[in-house]
């Protein structure tokens, strides 16, 4: 009789622990729907008792297979991070909603001294550095300008080839640099890069001299500045190569076209 008794207790055991485990591996379908303020982008749900996940956009309706007792982790780039532990509860709702919010990084505030406002004067106190003090490798020429790019192709063949008397008298004519010279297409490129760099000077000349230099040091008429600058320019006796308005020497030959421009034009007037 004893072990009878011993026999039902192990049975009522084995049964009840079957009992809990499938009461606690019960599974239900979540018909979830995620809620967000201004939020577009997808939302991780990850099944960290399962091991599994999916992809939901906000106000999208999804339908979730769990177990009661899993816990649900919601994540994002740029969301709170949630949590949603699976209970009894769930099993009697229609519809589950949750509610994210985004995460929103605060930087540090930053503060910039001893600016007045005044870009003139601030440019002076904002410490600044020479890249080339780097010692890094890198170009310290300027890159090609647009009408140099296109002298460069109707002047250059394969392989770097140019037109020349080399190339001639070996018989390697690259075809189209000698096109566009019987063309005179590359003579056009040359006109138009000379324009543009004639407008280039005159607008360094023009923005980097106040008016006050070209009348009280140059003796012109504010009248006649423009008529000065087009003369400085085009004028081949007196050439102006601007490679930087600081140049040694740009003043003293300004002095000289002045004076050039005064004898010759202001004369006739």
């Amino acid at each position: 009789m004893t072990d009878f008794k011993k026999i039902i207790s192990i049975i009522t055991v084995i049964l009840l622990s079957a009992t809990i485990k499938t009461y606690a591996q019960k599974t239900i379908e979540l018909n979830l729907i995620i809620k967000t303020d201004s939020l577009k982008s997808s939302i991780n749900i990850i099944n960290s008792t399962q091991k599994t996940g999916t992809v939901i956009l906000p106000d999208q309706n999804l339908k979730l297979k769990v177990a009661i007792g899993d816990t649900l982790i919601f994540s994002a780039v740029n969301i709170q991070r949630k949590e949603l532990i699976i209970d009894e509860r769930f099993e009697h709702l229609k519809i589950v909603e949750v509610f994210i919010n985004e995460k929103i990084d605060e930087l540090d505030e930053v503060r910039i001294n001893r600016l007045t406002g005044n870009l003139e004067i601030d440019m002076g106190a904002i410490e600044t550095f020479d890249k080339y003090e780097l010692d890094a490798p890198m170009s310290r020429k300027d890159p090609p300008t647009q009408i140099e790019r296109k002298i460069y192709t109707a002047t250059t063949g394969p392989g770097g080839t140019r037109l020349n008397l080399f190339t001639i008298l070996s018989g390697r004519i690259p075809v189209d640099p000698l096109l566009n010279s019987i063309n005179g297409r590359t003579k056009k490129l040359k006109e138009i890069q000379k324009l543009e760099l004639q407008s280039y000077l005159f607008q360094q000349l023009h923005n980097n001299y106040p008016t006050s230099y070209f009348t009280d040091h140059l003796g012109i008429s504010e009248l006649d500045i423009s008529s000065f600058i087009i003369n400085c320019i085009t004028n081949e006796k007196f050439p102006i190569l601007i490679e930087s308005i600081n140049q040694p020497g740009l003043n003293e030959s300004l002095k000289e076209n002045a004076k050039y421009f005064k004898y010759h034009f202001l004369k006739e007037k």
